[in-house]
């Protein structure tokens, strides 16, 4: 199994788009916003994970400067 962490600050609707199909990827998208609970929340998920790969997706648009 692979197992998709996606620590962006959006929903990863790209991820979910590529992956959502395949029956051997599991994705979770950390939707806390406070610093303590998106730790919690990455840690909780971090512990049970059983996957042979994980990846991780961090999508950084939201930072992009347009001059």
């Amino acid at each position: 199994m692979a197992y998709v962490l996606d620590i962006d600050l959006h929903y990863g609707d790209g991820t979910v788009n590529i992956l959502r199909s395949k029956d051997w990827v599991k994705i979770h998208n950390v939707s806390s916003h406070d610093r303590r609970s998106y730790l919690e929340d990455v840690m909780r998920e971090m512990e049970r994970c059983e996957a042979d790969m994980i990846g991780i997706s961090a999508g950084f648009d939201n930072h992009e400067r347009v001059f």
